[in-house]
């Protein structure tokens, strides 16, 4: 994709579809140039200044009650397991220490929720402490005991309800961008607990540790449940003179797919040299296209699984996304067309990084507006603080090491944030011409 073609994408109202599915496989070509090795010092060197700690915003607090409701039960299936199991009781040594510490997982998550910095993340907490809870609950009575139909019919249910309420999320409020982020957080949840209900295979003749992590399952899903109807319920109390934005998101996420069949984007067999118009021959140019490229390549299909299956405010969240991916990678090819320095010591990875949070802070997007833009650019600096680790663990362990994947994360996360507020006022104008 080079010249004139690239602008045409951007000109078509910014998405595009760019895969790399023939290139992705290549990064271990002997041609490539590889950056040299950074002792730990100059690792450290990067990171040394510390970012501030983000946390994505809280669409709204639900109300005291649903905490306390959610921690009665957590301490009713914690009351069910002895605080110390005799073998009398579950004679198997390794499952009466698994049931053990699974309790023992279950004060550790009771206690999160009762630290957690407000309410919101307290009802989000509870759902994996009364998971556990139930886990170790069950677990202990099915020792001897057959209870695999009863709680396979629960997770059956369990599954249908979580579809059932996920199908009926409302998008009617009284402010737009927090009705938007209020049900963009109950779809992620339910999204959640719907693919834990499906995850991994059944056992054919499962034993009591099995049919315990099952009804964990369950008991996870119930407390989604409990969480998304605590939310809707404060939403609705607060909003006075609630709009149904259903027929606005609608056309929104309809008019995002148009603009992206209008452009014209490389196909989804597109490698990295179509895009570059040549093979690189440095590594971490390599891995910065396949950065850049890969969050794009499923554009249409992301969309249009939103829109048929009606989770609106996910999809105006992925069409942001979309929108600013597209513009990232425009800079990302940009930046290697020109002059993209070399990763050959700690400052060309610094500066990244520095110019990451120049970019967060020259915003006009904070990470606690109460929006999808807020929370997209939180979860961007959540980005940032998990690349961070990584380098901070070769200091850890005492490591020297190439950063080139680093290096092209930084400097994608980096085009990622300087996008943002353009794609934000893209899709946002779609909302604001219904």
């Amino acid at each position: 994709m080079r010249g004139e073609s690239r602008r045409n994408v951007l000109a078509g109202l910014g998405a595009a579809t760019i895969a790399v599915t023939a290139g992705c496989s290549v990064f271990d070509r002997s041609g490539e140039a590889e950056p040299p090795r950074l002792d730990t010092d100059e690792i450290e060197r990067i990171v040394r200044d510390p970012v501030p700690e983000t946390e994505r915003p809280a669409p709204l607090q639900p109300d005291e009650a649903s905490i306390e409701a959610g921690l009665e039960r957590c301490a009713e299936l914690i009351d069910a397991v002895p605080a110390t199991i005799t073998t009398e009781e579950i004679p198997n040594g390794v499952v009466r220490e698994e049931v053990g510490s699974a309790r023992e997982s279950a004060l550790d998550g009771r206690e999160a929720v009762e630290d957690a910095p407000d309410r919101f993340r307290s009802l989000v907490a509870l759902r994996n402490a009364r998971a556990d809870a139930r886990e170790a609950s069950v677990a202990y009575r099915a020792v001897g005991t057959d209870l695999h139909t009863e709680i396979e019919a629960e997770r059956l249910a369990a599954r249908g309800d979580v579809g059932a309420r996920l199908a009926r999320t409302s998008y009617a409020g009284d402010e737009r961008d927090r009705t938007l982020l209020v049900a963009y957080r109950i779809e992620e949840l339910l999204v959640d607990a719907r693919r834990r209900m499906n995850w991994g295979s059944r056992p054919p003749d499962p034993g009591a540790l099995d049919v315990g992590e099952l009804a964990g399952d369950v008991e996870y899903a119930a407390a989604t449940l409990d969480a998304v109807d605590a939310l809707a319920d404060r939403h609705a109390s607060v909003a006075e003179e609630a709009v149904d934005f259903t027929a606005t998101l609608e056309s929104a996420l309809e008019s995002s797919l148009r603009a992206v069949s209008r452009a014209d984007p490389p196909s989804r067999e597109s490698t990295v040299e179509d895009v570059l118009g040549r093979e690189p021959d440095r590594r971490d140019v390599r891995e910065l296209a396949h950065e850049a490229i890969a969050p794009v390549r499923r554009w249409q299909q992301t969309l249009s699984t939103e829109l048929s299956e009606g989770r609106l405010a996910t999809g105006i969240s992925r069409a942001i996304e979309v929108e600013r991916d597209v513009r990232a990678l425009e800079a990302v090819v940009d930046r290697i067309d020109g002059s993209l320095p070399e990763p050959d010591g700690s400052e060309p990875i610094r500066s990244e990084r520095t110019a990451i949070v120049d970019a967060a802070e020259a915003a006009p997007i904070s990470p606690d507006d109460r929006s999808l833009a807020g929370d997209l650019t939180a979860r961007a600096l959540e980005r940032l603080a998990w690349i961070d680790r990584s380098l901070a663990g070769y200091v850890e362990r005492g490591n020297d090491a190439r950063l080139a994947r680093e290096y092209a994360q930084y400097v994608h996360l980096r085009a990622q944030l300087e996008a943002l507020p353009q794609a934000v006022e893209a899709v946002l104008a779609r909302l604001d011409t219904r």
